[in-house]
């Protein structure tokens, strides 16, 4: 379970924090953004997964997935040059992309149960620390891109956006005390 969550995280960086905002607009114009997109998730999985990259499985999880996500970023930059709202399609690609993140790991990595890091890195294990970083992105760079394509639905394909620093500061602050407060205070056991 700890490697399906590691996807997650792996696909939250990807698609968030390294996708910049000049990544987006070139993946609109060219292949060549869709690439170095791919590129960006390439290395979010790689740092995710660094220890347990001795399984040739996961070698194989992580090509299938860099494959899948490129053609479905692709296919909702088509889609999305013909629709007239965003948001939902916005939406199904990101359960799209969690959705076959789960699948690959049910298919290459859930038959080898207890899959161990090569180099002892238990960090790598930790529950807390890994929906803890989920949570500080979902609560930053996701809310802020999610809360900007509802308000603005049909510009972003036109001009992609800037962050909202002080938004995403604030929501990273709070998630942080509140799960340090929680963390030490409860005796919290995943």
């Amino acid at each position: 379970m700890e490697i399906l969550l590691l996807l997650y995280l792996a696909h939250f960086l990807g698609d968030y924090p390294l996708q910049t905002n000049w990544i987006y607009t070139q993946k609109l114009k060219s292949w060549l953004g869709g690439t170095l997109h791919m590129l960006m998730l390439a290395l979010a999985l790689i740092i995710c997964l660094a220890p347990f990259t001795y399984e040739p499985k996961i070698l194989l999880m992580m090509t299938a997935i860099l494959i899948t996500h490129y053609f479905q970023d692709a296919t909702k930059l088509f889609f999305n040059k013909t629709v007239k709202k965003q948001t939902i399609g916005y939406f199904a690609d990101q359960a799209s992309h969690l959705f076959f993140s789960t699948f690959f790991w049910f298919i290459f990595i859930r038959p080898l149960d207890n899959l161990q890091p090569c180099f002892g890195a238990k960090i790598y294990l930790d529950l807390r620390i890994i929906v803890f970083l989920i949570g500080l992105i979902l609560i930053t760079y996701f809310a802020d891109v999610t809360r900007y394509i509802i308000r603005n639905d049909r510009h972003l394909i036109k001009k992609g956006f800037q962050r909202d620093w002080k938004f995403m500061l604030k929501n990273a602050l709070s998630w942080s005390i509140g799960w340090i407060l929680g963390w030490s205070l409860g005796n919290w056991k995943f």
